[in-house]
Order: C-alpha cells, then sequence, then structure tokens
C-alpha cells in the first residue's frame, strides 16, 4: 500500500492559534515546527508585533508613505548586523525579484553542513553579480554564522506576522546595495517589525540598561540547553543544528515522512531542503506521539 502524501486539505482548517499551536475546525491540535522558516519564532500569536500592528491599522498606516519608522527599523538591524547595508521591499518574493533569483536560488547556510546539496544561481545584474543569497539563520555558532555574514547578499526573514513583515536584503558592500532600487512600505510594515525584532532580541540576548528580557524573566531560555531537550525522542529522525530539524529520511520518502507527523499532530516544514525548527515550548508527550509515527 502507498504511504500516504499531505495534499493541501490534509490540514484542517485551522480556528486559531496560540503560541507554537495550532487549533482545526475539528477540534484537534497541532505543534507547530514549520514556524514559516524563521518567521515564526515568536510563535503564532505575535504578542507584540500583533499589538503593535493593530496600533498602526488604527494610525491608518496602511498606504505606501515615506516615514521615520522604517529608519528606526534600519538603524535597529544595523546595531546587530555592523557594516551591512539594507534594502527594504513590500515582501519576500519582491526582495528576490530584485536579484532576478527565483526563491530555488536561495542558499541554506547549513546546507553543505547538513550533507545537501546547496542550490546556487547567478544573479544578473551590478549589485550581485555571479554570486548567490543566502538565507540569514540566527542561533548559529560562531564559526557558522562568520561563513554567512562573508555572503555578499542575504535575505533577512524578521520574526514578524508575514503581512507586516518587510522583505529584506543585507547587502555586505554599501555600494553594491546602493545600486539597487528598493520599494517604498506602507508605514505599518516597519512600525510592526520593529516591535517584533526587539521581542526576538529579548528571546536570545539580555537587554542593555539591566533590562528584563520582554520574552521572560532573567537570561533567555531559547538556548542549546532548550533545543537538547527534543534529542531524547528525535534525534533517529532528525539531524538537530541549534534549533535546526533536518530530517534524515531520504529526499523520495519525505511526503510519506511528513503525513505520518501530521498524524502524530505535528506539522514540518513542506520542503525536505529546509529545516523544521524546534519551537520555544513543547511537552515531552508531543515528542513522543511525534517519533512513535514516524518509527520509533
Amino acid at each position: 500500500m502507498n504511504e500516504p502524501r499531505i495534499e493541501p486539505s490534509a490540514l484542517p482548517p485551522v480556528r486559531r492559534m496560540r503560541g507554537w499551536r495550532l487549533y482545526t475546525e475539528d477540534g484537534r491540535r497541532f505543534l507547530d515546527l514549520r514556524l514559516l522558516d524563521n518567521r515564526g519564532f515568536l510563535g503564532a500569536k505575535g504578542r507584540y508585533a500583533g499589538t503593535r500592528a493593530k496600533n498602526g491599522i488604527d494610525l491608518g498606516l496602511l498606504k505606501e508613505a515615506p516615514g521615520r519608522h522604517l529608519d528606526r527599523l534600519r538603524k535597529a538591524l544595523a546595531a546587530d548586523f555592523p557594516g551591512v547595508a539594507f534594502r527594504f521591499y513590500r515582501n519576500e518574493e519582491r526582495a528576490l525579484a530584485a536579484l532576478d533569483l527565483p526563491r530555488s536560488a536561495l542558499r541554506d547556510p547549513l546546507a553543505r553542513e547538513a550533507g545537501r546539496t546547496a542550490p546556487t544561481s547567478g544573479a544578473p545584474g551590478a549589485a550581485a553579480s555571479e554570486t548567490t543569497a543566502a538565507v540569514q539563520r540566527f542561533f548559529l555558532s560562531p564559526e557558522e554564522d562568520a561563513r554567512l555574514a562573508a555572503s555578499p547578499v542575504r535575505l533577512l526573514p524578521l520574526p514578524c506576522p508575514l503581512p507586516f513583515g518587510p522583505g529584506i536584503l543585507a547587502f555586505s558592500d554599501p555600494a553594491a546595495a546602493a545600486s539597487v532600487a528598493e520599494d517604498e512600505l506602507p508605514p505599518i510594515q516597519p512600525f510592526a517589525a520593529i516591535r517584533a525584532w526587539e521581542d526576538f532580541r529579548g528571546m536570545t540576548v539580555r537587554l542593555a540598561g539591566g533590562r528584563r528580557a520582554r520574552s521572560g524573566e532573567g537570561a533567555p531560555a531559547y538556548t542549546e540547553d532548550f533545543w537538547k531537550r527534543t534529542d531524547r525522542r528525535l534525534s533517529p529522525f532528525f539531524e538537530r543544528r541549534g534549533p535546526y530539524l533536518y530530517a534524515r529520511c531520504p529526499r523520495t520518502d519525505w511526503e510519506s515522512f511528513r503525513a505520518r507527523a501530521l498524524e502524530a499532530g505535528c506539522v514540518l516544514t513542506p520542503e525536505w531542503d529546509l529545516p523544521s525548527i524546534v519551537p520555544g515550548e513543547f511537552d515531552d508527550g508531543e515528542l513522543k506521539n511525534l517519533a512513535k509515527a514516524l518509527g520509533g
């Protein structure tokens, strides 16, 4: 008998999202390990970015117009990515189109280390000639982070709900960035993204001036000690690199692998090449059910 495949209707309609879980119309609950490939680190609720976005809607910041919020976002990102020049777009598709790159040409910085083939493609134009764009990933080792920082161009996903998260290209060469046009954004996008970025940084580092991290008190908890709690159940099925989970199954088995995970109440990333991500909160029973469904 053929293994089941995930069809578009396999996941029932989602009624609501809370934290790192999806609740469907038929009463089932799913643990989200997809996390929108980096954007979902804050969970589906977007507790700070969502409130910020609502405030932006109340202010009517929905039309494309110049404003101070984009400059503030640029400054906030520059503090964490010194020496990098940013170009902003209404979405990630338009960001890649500015480089004449399809999404399939994005390079995952962990792909080679995980034994996968990293896609490569030239990007016409003075800004990115004979280069590829790398996906920015967070929580890498210092060595991996240094290799990623050496990329001429990076796509920088923000941990922000997609309608309110601009597409961002980060250039290591400011002159290359200056040769690429950027979009004029609705001010609500940088307005909400600033708050999402601040909350995300609160998950990873202590805030300056003795302030507590907004995602919790004291030292951040989203660290290696937290991620390795998944190893007991999932190491036979995933290779873990920090919070990133690469399936050990062959590409040809990926759809049936995802279907079994879905039956166990866990949503994995749609693409075999991309990692699923350890959610910010889970319980052992959820991982036990996932491991059992995958064959453990």
